[in-house]
Parts: C-alpha cells; structure tokens; sequence
C-alpha cells in the first residue's frame, strides 16, 4: 500500500499519486440461492423480512456486522474486567 496524505483519506501509490479506494461491491446476480438460505437459517431470519435475494443479503451483512460489533464489545468488557483484577 501507498502512503497517505496529512488529512489520512486517500493513499498514494509508489510514486506518490492519489488513488481511488474501491469500495466492494456485490454482484446480486452471481449470488447463491443455496448460500443465502443457509445464512438465513443461521441468522434465524424469518421469511417475511425480506421480498428478494438482494434484500436478504444485505439484512444477512447488517447480522454479521452486528455479531462482530457484539464481539468486540465482549472483549473490551472483558480486558476492562482483568485491568480491574490487576
């Protein structure tokens, strides 16, 4: 990776010009059925939440984002706890 400038937003390849971050994107079409609906069974999604493929994935990325969220909290809770114990 490039260098950033002084503001920390855009990265700069090897000689020194700005690029673009590229932001993910998702190809709905390319999506497996069989896939979501395993994600969907995970996740204890109902099935009146969402009309289409694309409507369940996003709510399937909003459920992993929320997991890794709660995650992170656990675990500064939980360095909070052995700081208190020192």
């Amino acid at each position: 990776m490039g260098r950033k400038n002084k503001r920390g937003t855009n990265p700069r390849d090897s000689r020194g010009r700005y690029t673009k971050i590229n932001k993910t994107k998702i190809d709905f079409s390319k999506l497996d059925s069989h896939s979501l609906k395993n994600l969907k069974k995970y996740y204890n999604i109902s099935n009146n939440k969402f009309t289409s493929y694309k409507e369940l994935a996003i709510l399937i990325a909003e459920k992993f984002h929320q997991q890794k969220v709660d995650e992170n909290q656990v675990i500064r809770n939980f360095l909070i706890a052995i700081k208190t114990l020192i």
